[in-house]
């Protein structure tokens, strides 16, 4: 199965498609992949809370789970909720998300995955021999501060190869790995075992999200992990507004090693609520203006509060209708429109090339509402690659958004060439691709129509069947039209000779004679069109001919196959039918049952008493298989077959142990 509607939505992170399809939970897509996974390797923390009762535990067929996917992806928020399923599980290379977290250097998630410390691979994989420590990899990756949270868990554990963590710092080849060859230098054996759950801290509470947590351990507010992160920082980070909220007057305004604040952390994930509590931070030296800070957060009261903002733009060159469109919120849309359509950024920011417009972030988002504020606006406006708002839409699956723009952005091309309908066709946009037939003819740098990339996307591909149904969406239409035009030129035709046979009743001889050789010219350039088009026609005819003849082969092939395995089922079925297996146990049988086999058993046993009795009179007495037709001499006993007669001549008879002195063959009816 490819991916489902449902797991296309918990990737995009579309909380409103998700509880659309939430009835899709617990399916698996090619790979086995849940749309758990999706949204965890994706952060869409949202998505996933809807998903977690239903689909956590799950493991695709790699064996990875979704806090396998977290942690891989660095995304702890997910962790909290998913250890009670799934911690200490195991993919197909033995590994668990500690040692994921590990590989990939990710602190954060390291810190609430310590209840697997002390767990060891069973099987090699890569470079790794069975029986690494999650501390071993992050000594070989020369993670820092991942070994430094490890290694009062794991130091001194080894590997199959008796090698341990320190072995790993030393080989690693790191350039820069003096800090961990330091750490693990004098690595001892005295291991703390590993706890239950989340260890508690303040800084820990902030990275879950756990308000419950984050009050008992106030007192530690002020403090900072290695990268000078407080538990401000860490909450702003993963978009936990009520930690923010509680820690916002004792931490705010704090930098950390890379000289960020808690605000600028909270802005540059999109956690534009957090954003807005974290106000107080706000002294005018960044650029983010209060009006953006509340056009993100969707908060309308502070956006009107801020008007007088509209207009500035940060450092790369976003506007607060930017912001709100591309979170979706229409009502703080609605009070900018006159004071900030038609800006583009000047610079790539959170994934968004140069040139993205406020109309482009909606509707690559799928926000219809705010599109439909947006397109009188700002249709047309292509990012640096060229693309439209419609070109985002379409290679998304945002049906709805294609519908407002292909009348304003249709046939428009990105810097490849490829059009909405091409993008729509990679991704397997089924219901994008119907709404942009009329770019089907339309050809890109390489001179390829969208039927032609739909039909070249990988079979690897998780969208390859749906590719698969939007090339046949493609190649129907064309061979409809093209039937359509053969039929146009047809009747056009037949109207040509109409007004042919009328010139000679209306002109004189001269007019007619000019009239017929251009009607004569114009006739035969629509017979020759008529012929291309109808070769078109039987092409394609052809072509799906060949394409049913193709499938009949494998039907034929498959069928085949199944005749043969009932072949061989019903002479299976036979023998135990002629050879029933003996009934060593009457569980299940009843009364009834008993008494019908016994009758049953007993008529079978009289024939085959009567058929075997019937055997051993007629069969010869020395093979026992062949019937007794030789008679000898001269005791004249009836009791041997003819091969078995062979060499008896001088031997003692089977019977009456007399010499036999010659034999004779016998016909018996």
């Amino acid at each position: 199965m490819s991916q489902t509607d449902l797991m296309r939505a918990a990737e995009k992170g579309d909380l409103v498609e998700v509880r659309r399809y939430i009835d899709q939970a617990g399916e698996k897509g090619e790979d086995g992949q849940t749309a758990l996974m999706y949204a965890a390797e994706k952060g869409n923390f949202e998505c996933a809370e809807l998903l977690i009762e239903k689909e956590a535990g799950m493991q695709d067929s790699n064996g990875w789970t979704a806090m396998q996917c977290a942690a891989y992806s660095n995304c702890p928020q997910f962790i909290p909720s998913l250890l009670a399923s799934e911690a200490k599980m195991r993919n197909n290379d033995t590994w668990t998300a500690l040692m994921w977290a590990a590989y990939r250097g990710y602190t954060d998630c390291a810190r609430l995955l310590l209840c697997e410390a002390g767990m060891q691979s069973t099987e090699r994989w890569e470079d790794f021999p069975a029986g690494v420590t999650a501390l071993m990899i992050a000594a070989w990756r020369n993670h820092e501060s991942v070994v430094d949270i490890l290694k009062p868990y794991e130091q001194g554990l080894k590997d199959s190869k008796e090698h341990t963590a320190c072995w790993y710092a030393q080989n690693s080849g790191s350039r820069d790995g003096t800090r961990v060859r330091t750490l693990l230098q004098n690595e001892g054996t005295l291991r703390s075992p590993a706890p239950d759950g989340i260890i508690g801290s303040l800084i820990n509470a902030a990275i879950a999200g756990d308000i419950s947590m984050a009050r008992e351990y106030f007192a530690e507010a002020g403090q900072r992990d290695a990268s000078g992160q407080t538990a401000l920082m860490k909450t702003a980070r993963y978009g936990h507004a009520g930690v923010a909220r509680l820690l916002r007057e004792h931490e705010a305004g704090l930098y950390d090693n890379s000289n960020q604040t808690a605000l600028d952390l909270a802005l540059d994930n999109g956690y534009y609520e957090v954003a807005l509590l974290l106000e107080c931070e706000h002294n005018g030296e960044t650029d983010i203006t209060m009006l953006m800070i509340s056009a993100g957060a969707g908060s309308l009261d502070d956006v009107n509060r801020h008007l007088s903002e509209a207009g500035l733009r940060d450092h790369d060159g976003w506007s607060a209708l930017m912001y709100a469109a591309e979170a979706g919120y229409s009502d703080c849309v609605l009070p900018l429109l006159e004071r900030e359509t038609g800006l583009q950024a000047s610079g790539e920011q959170y994934g968004y090339p140069a040139g993205t417009s406020a109309l482009i972030l909606a509707a690559s988002n799928g926000h219809t509402a705010c599109t439909e504020l947006l397109v009188d606006h700002e249709s047309g406006l292509v990012d640096g690659n060229g693309k439209t708002a419609l070109i985002y839409a379409a290679a998304s699956g945002y049906t709805d958004v294609v519908r407002l723009l292909c009348s304003r952005e249709a046939c428009l091309r990105d810097n490849s060439g490829w059009t909405a309908l091409m993008h729509a066709a990679y991704t397997g946009e089924i219901g994008c691709v119907r709404l942009l037939l009329n770019e089907i003819d339309v050809l890109n740098e390489r001179n390829e129509t969208a039927l032609d990339i739909a039909e070249s996307v990988d079979p690897k591909s998780p969208c390859f069947k749906r590719c698969v149904r939007c090339a046949r969406i493609l190649r129907e239409h064309l061979e409809m039209r093209d039937a359509r035009t053969s039929k146009h030129i047809t009747g056009v035709i037949s109207g040509v000779h109409n007004v042919r046979g009328s010139l000679a009743k209306t002109f004189t001889d001269d007019e007619v004679q000019d009239a017929e050789r251009d009607i004569a010219l114009v006739i035969e350039t629509l017979e020759n069109l008529k012929r291309k088009a109808e070769q078109r026609e039987r092409d394609g005819f052809f072509q799906e001919v060949a394409a049913l003849r193709k499938r009949l082969e494998t039907v034929e092939a498959a069928n085949r196959e199944l005749t043969a395995r009932l072949e061989a089922k019903d002479k299976e079925i036979r023998a135990i039918m002629r050879l029933p297996h003996p009934i060593t146990s009457s569980e299940g049988y009843t009364l009834d049952d008993l008494e019908k086999l016994r009758e049953s058993l007993t008529i079978s046993l009289q024939t085959a008493t009567v058929a075997l009795a019937v055997i051993q009179t007629n069969s010869c007495i020395v093979c026992m298989g062949a019937q007794k037709n030789v008679l000898l001499h001269p005791c004249r006993h009836l009791c041997v077959c003819e091969t078995c007669a062979a060499s008896m001549r001088g031997q003692h008879c089977p019977l009456c142990r007399s010499v036999i002195e010659n034999t004779e063959r016998i016909f018996l009816l």
